[in-house]
């Protein structure tokens, strides 16, 4: 949805998503909804946005990029797969 609304893409590495040590990708990723959030900061404020998640007990990652190409891009490891917008 944040792409949507925007002219820019992003490229997501679900490899670093951070999740529980004992369930696994596939499932985390269809898990209720409100366990994980995107959030788009600059990266010049990245590391303290985690940091400070990260002191409330909160698991916090940079796990993305904005990118120019108006399209989402879901990485795992060497696999990419690019998704772009019907128009």
């Amino acid at each position: 949805m944040l792409l949507e609304c925007s002219e820019v893409g992003a490229e997501l590495w679900l490899d670093r998503l951070p999740r529980p040590v004992d369930v696994a990708l596939e499932r985390w990723m269809i898990s209720f909804p409100s366990f994980g959030y995107l959030l788009s900061v600059s990266p010049e404020h990245s590391s303290e946005t985690i940091a400070l998640f990260n002191e409330s007990g909160i698991a916090c990652a940079l796990v993305g990029q904005l990118t120019a190409s108006q399209s989402l891009a879901l990485s795992y490891g060497s696999a990419r797969e690019v998704f772009r917008p019907k128009i």
